[in-house]
C-alpha cells in the first residue's frame, strides 16, 4: 500500500519541532503568557491537521497527548468550515487550548467553525441547561451559556447549538456552529432544538436537574400506574360501602344506589368495568389522607372522591324519598 506522502516544508517543521526537546512536567510553564518566542506548527494531509504550540525556551507544549487542536477543512451545506475534531489543552498550563483555538480562526477566518462540544464544554452546557430544565420550544437564547462554556466565550460570534438525540433514546451529539456576526454586532446564541437538548439532559446527567422536575423512568411510570390502578379498585370499594352505608340510614335500595354512584363516576372517568379499574383510562387517583383526589388526564379538573360521593349520594336519597 503506497503511504501519503508529507510535503517537503511540511517535513521540514516536524523534523525541527522533533528536534527540539519536549517539555518535562517540571519545565512546563504555567500560562501562555510564560512564553517568549514561539510558533504554531501544523501537521496534516490534506484530511486532518494537527496543531500544536512551540516555544524556543520550553519546546514542544504539551506531552504529546495533550497541547493540541485536531481539524479539517471541507464544504458544509454550501459554506467552508472548519471542522474541530478535537481540542486538547494542557492541564498545567493555561491558555493552550485557546490559543490554539485563536489561531485556526485566525488562519480561516472566512470560514465557519464546526465542532462536536464534547468533555468540559460538554458538562458545562448541560449544567447550565439544566437550572431552566424543562424548557419550552420557545426558550432557544441558552441563556448563560457563555459565561459558563470556554468554547463559546469568544465575542463577535453567532453561535448555533444544534442537539441530536441518539437513535436509542438516550444520548446523543450536541454540534456548535460558529460564525462571524456583522460588523458592530454582539453575536447570539440559539439553541436550535430545546426539547432534544432536554431529553440528552435527561438520560445522561439527570442528577443535574432538580428532584422535583425529573423526568420519569419507564419503571417509575409502572409503579405510578400499579398505585393509580389500585386507587381506582379502592374508590370502587369505597363507593359499595357508601351505598351500604346510606342505604340502612336512609332505607334506599342499596344496589340503585350503587348503580347511580357507578354511573357518576363513569360519567368522570369512563367505564370503570366490574372492580373500577377501568376509570384509570381517564382518570389519576392520588392518595389524600383517608381519600383520594381524582383528577380528569386531559384536563384540569379534579375533586375529593369522599365530598363527591356523599353529595351525590344525598342528591339520590332526596330524589327517592
Amino acid at each position: 500500500m503506497q503511504q501519503r506522502r508529507i510535503p517537503a516544508l511540511l517535513s521540514f517543521l516536524l523534523m525541527a519541532v522533533l528536534a527540539l526537546p519536549a517539555a518535562h512536567a517540571d519545565e512546563q510553564p504555567e500560562s501562555m503568557r510564560d512564553l517568549k518566542k514561539y510558533k504554531f506548527v501544523v501537521e496534516g494531509d490534506d484530511y486532518e491537521y494537527t496543531m500544536q504550540i512551540v516555544d524556543k525556551k520550553y519546546g514542544l507544549i504539551g506531552n504529546g497527548k495533550d497541547g493540541f487542536i485536531k481539524y479539517r477543512l471541507a464544504t458544509w451545506k454550501g459554506k467552508e468550515i472548519v471542522q474541530i475534531n478535537m481540542i486538547e489543552g494542557v492541564r498545567k498550563v493555561k491558555g493552550v487550548g485557546e490559543a490554539l483555538k485563536k489561531e485556526v480562526m485566525r488562519r480561516h477566518s472566512g470560514r465557519t467553525l464546526l465542532s462536536d462540544l464534547v468533555s468540559v464544554n460538554r458538562s458545562r452546557l448541560l449544567r447550565e441547561w439544566a437550572k431552566g430544565y424543562p424548557h419550552s420550544a420557545s426558550d432557544k437564547d441558552g441563556s448563560g451559556l457563555s459565561k459558563v462554556v470556554p468554547a463559546m466565550k469568544f465575542e463577535g460570534f453567532n453561535y448555533t447549538i444544534t442537539p441530536k438525540v441518539a437513535s436509542s433514546g438516550i444520548g446523543g451529539r450536541i454540534s456548535m456552529e460558529m460564525e462571524a456576526a456583522r460588523k458592530g454586532r454582539d453575536g447570539s446564541i440559539r439553541i436550535t432544538d430545546p426539547i432534544a437538548l432536554d431529553k440528552i439532559l435527561a438520560t445522561t446527567e439527570p442528577e443535574l436537574i432538580r428532584a422535583k422536575d425529573r423526568p420519569k423512568t419507564a419503571k417509575d411510570v409502572k409503579e405510578d400506574e400499579r398505585e393509580n390502578k389500585d386507587g381506582a379498585k379502592k374508590a370502587a370499594r369505597y363507593l359499595k360501602e357508601l351505598a351500604d352505608d346510606v342505604a340502612d340510614d336512609e332505607g334506599v335500595k342499596e344496589r340503585d344506589l350503587l348503580k347511580y354512584l357507578w354511573k357518576a363516576m363513569d360519567d368522570e372517568c369512563g367505564r370503570g368495568g366490574s372492580d373500577g379499574s377501568g376509570w384509570v383510562a381517564k382518570c389519576l387517583f392520588t392518595k389524600k389522607g383517608r381519600s383520594y383526589v381524582v383528577k380528569s388526564r386531559n384536563s384540569r379538573s379534579s375533586f375529593y372522591l369522599n365530598k363527591k360521593m356523599e353529595d351525590e349520594a344525598e342528591d339520590f336519597v332526596d330524589d327517592n324519598k
